[in-house]
Protein backbone atom coordinates (compact mmCIF):
# COMPACT_ATOMS: atom_id res chain seq x y z
CA UNK A 1 0.00 0.00 0.00
CA UNK A 2 3.01 2.30 0.56
CA UNK A 3 4.16 1.54 -2.97
CA UNK A 4 0.89 2.33 -4.38
CA UNK A 5 -1.77 5.09 -3.53
CA UNK A 6 -4.33 3.47 -5.66
CA UNK A 7 -4.37 0.28 -3.17
CA UNK A 8 -6.69 0.08 0.07
CA UNK A 9 -6.25 -1.95 3.09
CA UNK A 10 -8.76 -4.18 4.97
CA UNK A 11 -8.05 -6.06 8.03
CA UNK A 12 -10.02 -8.25 9.63
CA UNK A 13 -8.80 -9.38 13.17
CA UNK A 14 -9.67 -9.49 16.60
CA UNK A 15 -10.07 -5.44 17.90
CA UNK A 16 -7.09 -5.89 20.37
CA UNK A 17 -5.12 -6.71 17.06
CA UNK A 18 -6.53 -3.99 14.70
CA UNK A 19 -5.48 -1.27 17.40
CA UNK A 20 -1.83 -2.51 16.54
CA UNK A 21 -2.49 -2.65 12.60
CA UNK A 22 -4.18 0.56 12.87
CA UNK A 23 -1.67 2.41 14.45
CA UNK A 24 1.31 1.40 12.35
CA UNK A 25 -0.96 2.21 9.08
CA UNK A 26 -1.46 5.86 10.66
CA UNK A 27 2.49 5.90 11.15
CA UNK A 28 2.91 4.95 7.88
CA UNK A 29 0.64 7.48 6.67
CA UNK A 30 -2.36 4.88 5.05
CA UNK A 31 -4.86 5.80 7.65
CA UNK A 32 -7.38 7.14 5.04
CA UNK A 33 -6.71 3.69 3.10
CA UNK A 34 -7.12 1.21 6.15
CA UNK A 35 -10.17 -0.19 7.10
CA UNK A 36 -10.34 -2.66 9.58
CA UNK A 37 -13.12 -5.28 10.38
CA UNK A 38 -13.10 -6.23 13.91
CA UNK A 39 -14.38 -9.99 14.63
CA UNK A 40 -14.19 -13.88 14.21
CA UNK A 41 -13.06 -14.14 10.64
CA UNK A 42 -15.63 -16.72 10.09
CA UNK A 43 -18.21 -14.83 11.16
CA UNK A 44 -17.91 -11.26 9.95
CA UNK A 45 -19.38 -10.03 6.97
CA UNK A 46 -17.81 -9.68 3.21
CA UNK A 47 -18.93 -7.80 0.31
CA UNK A 48 -18.86 -10.65 -2.61
CA UNK A 49 -16.49 -9.91 -5.34
CA UNK A 50 -14.85 -7.08 -3.47
CA UNK A 51 -11.31 -7.91 -2.89
CA UNK A 52 -7.55 -8.33 -5.28
CA UNK A 53 -6.09 -10.32 -2.76
CA UNK A 54 -6.79 -12.43 0.69
CA UNK A 55 -3.63 -12.76 3.05
CA UNK A 56 -4.38 -15.67 5.61
CA UNK A 57 -1.41 -15.40 7.73
CA UNK A 58 -0.90 -17.73 11.22
CA UNK A 59 -4.17 -19.17 10.78
CA UNK A 60 -4.25 -22.76 9.29
CA UNK A 61 -2.55 -24.54 12.08
CA UNK A 62 -5.14 -23.27 14.58
CA UNK A 63 -8.04 -24.79 12.40
CA UNK A 64 -9.49 -28.15 11.71
CA UNK A 65 -9.11 -29.44 7.92
CA UNK A 66 -12.94 -28.53 7.61
CA UNK A 67 -12.41 -24.76 9.38
CA UNK A 68 -9.94 -24.08 6.86
CA UNK A 69 -12.35 -25.58 3.82
CA UNK A 70 -14.76 -23.21 5.19
CA UNK A 71 -12.43 -19.96 5.53
CA UNK A 72 -10.90 -20.62 1.80
CA UNK A 73 -14.35 -21.00 0.53
CA UNK A 74 -15.44 -17.31 2.24
CA UNK A 75 -12.70 -15.99 0.63
CA UNK A 76 -13.36 -17.79 -2.98
CA UNK A 77 -16.32 -15.64 -2.76
CA UNK A 78 -15.13 -12.06 -1.49
CA UNK A 79 -12.32 -11.98 -4.08
CA UNK A 80 -12.84 -10.42 -7.58
CA UNK A 81 -12.09 -12.53 -10.55
CA UNK A 82 -8.09 -13.13 -10.74
CA UNK A 83 -8.30 -11.77 -7.15
CA UNK A 84 -5.41 -14.19 -5.34
CA UNK A 85 -4.94 -16.01 -2.00
CA UNK A 86 -1.93 -16.19 0.01
CA UNK A 87 -1.95 -18.21 2.88
CA UNK A 88 1.49 -18.26 5.19
CA UNK A 89 1.88 -20.28 8.05
CA UNK A 90 4.11 -23.28 9.87
CA UNK A 91 4.66 -25.73 6.71
CA UNK A 92 7.03 -28.24 6.14
CA UNK A 93 9.38 -27.70 3.25
CA UNK A 94 12.82 -26.72 4.19
CA UNK A 95 14.96 -28.81 6.15
CA UNK A 96 16.58 -27.15 8.38
CA UNK A 97 13.29 -26.37 9.74
CA UNK A 98 12.33 -29.55 10.64
CA UNK A 99 13.54 -29.67 14.77
CA UNK A 100 11.63 -25.90 14.72
CA UNK A 101 8.43 -27.46 13.29
CA UNK A 102 8.51 -30.78 15.15
CA UNK A 103 8.55 -28.93 18.36
CA UNK A 104 5.83 -26.24 17.02
CA UNK A 105 3.24 -29.36 16.51
CA UNK A 106 4.53 -30.75 19.86
CA UNK A 107 3.57 -27.59 21.19
CA UNK A 108 0.21 -27.17 19.31
CA UNK A 109 -0.67 -30.88 20.20
CA UNK A 110 0.10 -29.74 24.04
CA UNK A 111 -1.88 -26.36 23.98
CA UNK A 112 -4.83 -26.83 21.56
CA UNK A 113 -7.59 -29.29 21.13
CA UNK A 114 -7.20 -28.62 17.19
CA UNK A 115 -3.78 -26.90 15.93
CA UNK A 116 -2.33 -28.88 13.32
CA UNK A 117 0.49 -28.29 10.89
CA UNK A 118 -0.42 -28.56 7.78
CA UNK A 119 1.67 -29.83 4.59
CA UNK A 120 1.47 -27.57 1.65
CA UNK A 121 -0.03 -30.28 -0.28
CA UNK A 122 -3.05 -30.59 2.35
CA UNK A 123 -3.41 -26.93 1.98
CA UNK A 124 -3.35 -27.28 -1.58
CA UNK A 125 -6.16 -29.35 -1.69
CA UNK A 126 -8.16 -27.45 0.93
CA UNK A 127 -7.33 -24.58 -1.46
CA UNK A 128 -8.60 -26.75 -4.90
CA UNK A 129 -11.50 -27.78 -3.03
CA UNK A 130 -12.94 -24.22 -2.52
CA UNK A 131 -12.20 -23.78 -6.57
CA UNK A 132 -8.55 -22.10 -6.08
CA UNK A 133 -6.75 -22.34 -9.10
CA UNK A 134 -3.13 -24.26 -9.50
CA UNK A 135 -2.14 -23.08 -5.48
CA UNK A 136 1.96 -23.55 -5.73
CA UNK A 137 4.29 -23.84 -2.55
CA UNK A 138 7.01 -21.41 -1.85
CA UNK A 139 9.20 -22.49 1.10
CA UNK A 140 10.40 -19.14 3.21
CA UNK A 141 13.81 -18.91 3.39
CA UNK A 142 14.46 -17.16 6.54
CA UNK A 143 15.34 -18.78 10.04
CA UNK A 144 14.09 -20.67 11.73
CA UNK A 145 13.09 -22.15 8.30
CA UNK A 146 9.84 -23.51 9.33
CA UNK A 147 7.41 -20.65 7.44
CA UNK A 148 5.97 -21.68 3.82
CA UNK A 149 3.77 -19.62 1.60
CA UNK A 150 0.58 -20.81 -0.65
CA UNK A 151 -0.25 -18.76 -3.54
CA UNK A 152 -3.67 -19.34 -5.52
CA UNK A 153 -6.23 -17.54 -7.78
CA UNK A 154 -9.94 -17.22 -8.35
CA UNK A 155 -9.97 -18.03 -12.13
CA UNK A 156 -13.95 -18.94 -12.90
Amino acid sequence: ASKDAATTVTALDWPGVLKIASAAAQQAGLQDRFTVLPGNYHDVPLRGAAYDLAIVANVAHIETREGNQKLFQRLYRALKLGGEIAVVDIMPGQGAGDLSRSLYALGLALRTERGHVFSPEEIRVLLQGASFAAPVFHALPVPPFTMGLMLSRKDA
